[in-house]
């Protein structure tokens, strides 16, 4: 048996790979049969190759998914751009654990037999200080999403296990000859991660929260005033008691007057947004505010025509992200000046010392390795001083004539994307495949992956032009002057508006697509109805503005609905049901008819002769409402007149309330992904005065004691 598998060898060894002998270091040997072994060339060669290069190699992706960052991550808030954010989200997920992985390849190994000479390992620590500093990170991205914050703990564990493993390794290595550069960059790396594990702290929903909060004011002494007064009484002495009001407190728009329209360029806008944002940045996490501040912010915004005030949302919004997602809240402090400048001089010096050093012992790649960390982190640090520097910080901060070169430069940026994404039920409904496929998708477990699939390749995006920002604005300014109370305020903004608003301007005989319906039901049947409309009326001259409008809201809601529900899941009910049923009713019809373009569809939907509502067709089981929209399209297309205006209106009463009922940390996380026009509609509610997030203020004033006649 033994004499067989010897020969097997010799035919393997021999024949197949052809080659000379080998050391213990050119090959892998598998263990097969005892003490026999099979030499496999290629596996050890490669084996070899990546014990000699793994830690070079994983230094230099650290170094590069840090460029990355820092090259990519500012655009966030400006792009909604798939590609460019999954390019973000990998870079964010490696960097930590690139950087990880590294920091324990060092001190997991002291070199290998066949690696550089002994002379080599004083670079060990100095790398695993560079590693600091990425663990660090870039100021433009601290977080990817507003959960990373919550996990601030485990980035100071973090913060503390990575510094004593490199102080660890660099203690190990003395004497070191490169001590003096080592302990520089350990500095700027402690320096830096501390930085990052402070700012998600300082990000976090509890400390966030906490900040938002006045200082305690405990009042007037109680107990000493009533004993003053009890004791002025016992000594008959004539005093009496007034109520005066208490002082109110500056307000950041009080100081423009209700009748005024003040004219403000971008620069005003900014540093007003500024102290819309201090003042309610507590909406992040559910604070209520007093009725005095909805009237100073109400009667503001009024003021304000729709292209001042998406503006003012463009700029608070910024300011909301970057205080949630980057450095700014640590490093725009003294403290924060203070440590950046150490940190900088320390990579400075650092570079110094390695380059006047006459006598380099090393590889010369680990050489040029080394050479590309240090300069890499002069110039990343040099970048990010830049963009603090003409950030939207600066132009609040400098009221001084370089303040406004730093605003000539500042306002032209965009921060946010400026579109919105669209989807269409119709369109998406087209694409179905044959029952057999589906049926064969479906037992794998991947019809759903595969249907979200051809729903995001089936996505597009359209700019938002100045006509969709007047009507919105307008819509919501009209809403805003019938709101002159808290209560009041809060009432226009209840599920049943969208109905009370066609049974006051005549068409209550529509009423029944709202109040007989779900909220999720509603906007599914009225984007039926809307692209129904959409493809079978004649575009004329008078409608076109308000017939690309329509179109434009109905295709952004269904793409909500389907892409982000989580915007909508305080609202959506039973949203799912609906559009699974929906779908598969739109699919048979569709396969049965034969047609294959939008068009086509519709005009065949229409033709069907509705004979009454779906419930009462098909009973209550099914949920859908393929043909409830097809009744309310031909109810919308017999209007002769402002068809597409009514329409417009109602979209809008239905995203109201879709962006007032949406949880505040969802509409906080919407600007690192390039923002959404639902999270505009909800600040500007919260600032015309509308919504919940207010109570009414009475104040009885503060009672004075008079001694005297």
């Amino acid at each position: 048996m033994w004499s067989q598998i010897d020969t097997i060898e010799t035919f393997v060894t021999h024949w197949l790979f052809p080659r000379p002998a080998l050391t213990s270091c050119d090959y892998l040997q598998v263990s097969f049969f005892k003490e026999d072994h099979m030499e496999i060339p290629l596996l050890e060669k490669f084996k070899q190759v990546w014990q000699k290069w793994d830690l070079r190699f994983l230094m230099l992706v650290s170094l590069l998914l840090q460029t990355t960052l820092i090259a990519f991550a500012f655009l966030r808030k400006r792009t909604g751009n798939k590609v460019v954010i999954l390019l973000i989200w990998v870079a964010y997920l490696l960097a930590d654990w690139v950087a990880a992985v590294a920091v324990g390849l060092i001190s997991s190994s002291k070199g290998s037999p066949c690696d550089a000479p002994d002379e080599n390992k004083d670079l060990l620590p100095f790398w695993a200080a560079f590693l600091l500093l990425h663990l660090g990170g870039p100021d433009s991205i601290t977080s990817f999403s507003l959960e990373d914050n919550e996990l601030w703990l485990r980035h100071l564990l973090g913060l503390i296990l990575q510094v004593v493993a490199a102080a660890y390794l660099f203690f190990e290595s003395l004497p070191n000859k490169l001590w003096i550069p080592t302990t520089l960059i350990f500095i700027a790396g402690t320096i830096k991660y501390a930085e990052r594990t402070c700012a998600l702290y300082m990000a976090s929903s509890d400390r966030f929260g906490g900040s938002v909060l006045p200082e305690p004011d405990p009042g007037s002494e109680y107990e000493k005033v009533a004993q003053r007064f009890s004791a002025m009484k016992k000594g008959n002495l004539p005093i009496r008691v007034e109520i005066v009001p208490e002082p109110k407190r500056r307000l950041w728009g009080s100081n423009y007057s209700a009748s005024e329209s003040v004219i403000m360029d971008e620069k005003l806008l900014l540093q007003n947004a500024y102290g819309i944002f201090d003042t309610f940045k507590g909406l992040i996490v559910g604070h209520i505010f007093s009725s005095r501040e909805r009237e100073v912010s109400r009667d503001f915004f009024l003021k304000r025509n729709a292209q001042d005030a998406f503006k003012l949302i463009e700029f608070e919004l910024s300011f909301m992200y970057e205080v949630l997602h980057t450095k700014l809240t640590v490093t725009r402090c003294r403290l924060g000046y203070l440590f950046r400048v150490i940190s900088f001089t320390s990579e400075l010096v650092a570079f110094l010392f390695f380059t006047l050093m006459k006598e380099h012992e090393y590889r010369k790649i680990d050489d040029t390795v080394t050479y590309l960390l240090l300069i890499a982190a002069i110039i990343l640090d040099v970048v990010s001083f830049i963009r603090l520097i003409f950030s939207d910080w600066t132009v609040i901060s400098l009221k001084n004539r370089w303040g406004e070169l730093v605003a000539a430069f500042v306002m032209k940026r965009k921060r946010w994307s400026g579109s919105v994404s669209q989807g269409n039920f119709i369109h998406y409904c087209l694409s179905y495949r044959s029952i057999r496929l589906e049926h064969f998708l479906v037992s794998l477990g991947i019809g759903d992956y595969v249907d979200n699939l051809v729903m995001a390749m089936s996505l597009s995006s359209k700019k938002i032009e100045d006509y969709v920002q007047e009507f919105i604005f307008e819509e919501l300014k009209e809403k805003s002057r019938g709101a002159e109370d808290v209560k009041t305020g809060e009432m226009l903004c209840s599920q049943g508006r969208a109905g009370t608003f066609l049974n006051d301007s005549g068409h209550g005989e529509m009423s029944w697509s709202i109040e007989h319906f779900q909220y999720a039901e509603s906007l599914l049947l009225w984007h039926i109805a809307s692209s129904l409309c959409y493809y079978s009326d004649n575009e004329s001259d008078e409608d076109v503005i308000d017939r690309k409008l329509c179109k434009l809201l109905s295709d952004y809601i269904f793409y909500l609905l389907v892409m982000k529900p989580t915007m909508l899941a305080p609202v959506a009910g039973n949203w799912q049901f609906v559009f699974q049923d929906s779908c598969a009713e739109a699919k048979r019809f569709f396969r049965k008819s034969d047609v294959l373009h939008d068009l086509t569809a519709c005009k065949k939907l229409l033709s069907v002769n509705t004979i009454g509502r779906s419930t009462a067709v098909k009973g209550g089981k099914s949920k859908s409402v393929l043909f409830d929209a097809c009744i309310l399209a031909k109810q919308l297309l017999e209007l002769e007149q402002s068809r597409w205006k009514l329409m417009c209106k109602v979209w809008v009463e239905l995203m109201s309330y879709a962006a007032i009922n949406c949880r505040p940390t969802v509409h906080a996380d919407q600007p690192s992904r390039g923002g959404e026009l639902l999270t505009f509609i909800w600040l500007m509610m919260t600032h015309l005065g509308l919504g919940k997030q207010y109570h009414e203020q009475v104040s009885l004033g503060k009672m004075k004691m008079i001694v005297g006649k």
